[in-house]
């Protein structure tokens, strides 16, 4: 890196006397060459957690500046770990805050190893181990333990809609300017849990992104668990309560779409019901025009009239074709010409049908070839992609993204381009989604893709 980012550490401690020398000695043998800072923020430990910390001071190699901060005595009676943190953050100089707690041992390489990945509007967050006292592995994290390819990873963005319920404070790296901006983690949290989700919460709402960064590895030296108070828990309830009703007042509007519509398989009774709820509703159905048994026999819409009949009544219903027959790796081998005589039978199919239909296209698995996407460009159709296709496009094709998948929980965007599908599929369907999909606000406008696509492209 050109320039190396500045660190203020804060550690949270508790009575952890017994580990204080670990720790502190691992944080004064980091390999980062850069300039970083350490605090160690104690909540009226009755142990001798100062005379340790005095001790290490005088034997300490680094030229790494360590300061103690101490609440004398108590006054909130069974202790406040924001509160605790809370000590370092008007002394902090560091471009970025890494908080980690009294009974967490930092591998040696945790700062050089964070340095590759800091960014302004990034939350980042460890993996941590749990080990004995003697530092003997124990059990790994509980974000990694049932995803074992990821300890291998360098950096894995936190993708799903409610990040702030993915990381924990302990090994939590936040861009300092955001920290202060929220004014620090809130004090109304006493004990321990939830805190971190506030926190975190809150720097969402700010527009932070979030990720981990596996190959940061901290150890957590394992204890007896407390749980976390009743009231920390209300107040969290209360608090996630409050940020959905900020959350649908300031959206601003509403784009919903479907895939695998199709006669067997529509869920028009959960559309209807969506419709009744939200009467500005839109929705952008991407429909399959053909499906193949085998290579003798094709079916089409031709056969369910009264469906047709009233998927034509509903003016809030358009129409967008998703593949032509839905099958995997459809268009990866179709040439040109195949492509633009499929596309002619499948705008000849919805004409007659008298879909209210859109040049607006998605293909199954996100799969597409060379030419097949050539064709779409020159027959004037919008391809839905996502970011990972839309690098494969073509000069000049034009492309529609969606920003949120359905099992939401009213996430910080203020125009919503939701996306699903009709059947139930790993979590994207329609029924299984229904209750997130009635947290959203009813006085909101809604749009068609093919009306965000017009804006969007000027037309």
């Amino acid at each position: 890196m050109l320039k190396k980012p500045s660190f203020s550490i804060i550690i949270g401690a508790y009575k952890q006397a017994y580990v204080l020398d670990k720790v502190l000695k691992s944080w004064d043998n980091q390999d980062y060459e850069g300039r970083y800072e350490v605090f160690l923020c104690d909540d009226c430990s009755d142990d001798n957690i100062e005379e340790v910390f005095n001790e290490f001071i005088k034997t300490k190699k680094s030229k790494v500046k360590f300061t103690l901060l101490r609440f004398p005595e108590r006054n909130i009676e069974l202790g406040c770990l924001s509160r605790n943190l809370n000590q370092a953050l008007p002394y902090i100089t560091g471009q970025y805050v890494f908080y980690c707690m009294g009974d967490t041992v930092p591998t040696k390489n945790v700062l050089s190893e964070m340095a590759k990945h800091v960014k302004r509007n990034l939350v980042l967050c460890a993996m941590r181990l749990n080990v004995n006292e003697n530092l003997e592995m124990e059990s790994v994290d509980w974000r990694y333990k049932d995803n074992e390819y990821l300890q291998s990873l360098d950096f894995v963005p936190i993708g799903h809609d409610y990040p702030f319920c993915a990381v924990t404070g302990n090994g939590l790296l936040v861009p300092s300017w955001a920290i202060k901006e929220i004014g620090g983690w809130n004090e109304e949290f006493v004990g321990w849990g939830e805190d971190d989700y506030d926190v975190c919460l809150r720097l969402y709402e700010k527009g932070l992104e979030f990720a981990h960064v596996p190959q940061v590895r901290i150890m957590h030296i394992t204890h007896p668990i407390t749980p976390p108070r009743k009231d920390s828990e209300k107040l969290w309830e209360k608090k996630f309560e409050e940020y959905k009703s900020r959350r649908r007042n300031s959206i601003k509007s509403i784009t919903l779409d479907f895939d695998d519509f199709a006669p067997e398989n529509n869920a028009f009774f959960y559309l209807k019901k969506l419709h009744e709820h939200f009467p500005l509703m839109k929705v952008s159905l991407f429909t399959i025009p053909f499906k193949m048994h085998d290579s003798q026999h094709v079916e089409n819409w031709t056969l369910v009239p009264n469906l047709i009949k009233e998927i034509n009544e509903c003016d809030w219903i358009e129409i967008l074709p998703h593949g032509f027959f839905h099958y995997q790796g459809e268009y990866t081998g179709m040439s040109y010409m195949q492509t633009k005589v499929a596309i002619a039978a499948t705008e000849e199919l919805f004409t007659k049908l008298g879909f209210n239909w859109k040049k607006i296209f998605r293909a199954p698995h996100w799969q597409f070839g060379d030419e097949s996407l050539r064709a779409f460009r020159d027959a004037g159709y919008i391809v839905a992609t996502n970011p990972v296709e839309s690098l494969k496009m073509p000069r000049g094709l034009k492309e529609y993204q969606h920003n949120l998948g359905l099992s939401f929980c009213l996430p910080n965007k203020d125009e919503l381009k939701l996306h699903g599908h009709i059947q139930n599929w790993a979590g994207t369907g329609i029924q299984e989604n229904f209750t997130h999909l009635l947290e959203l606000p009813t006085d909101k406008p809604w749009k068609f893709v093919s009306e965000v696509c017009e804006e969007q492209n000027g037309k």
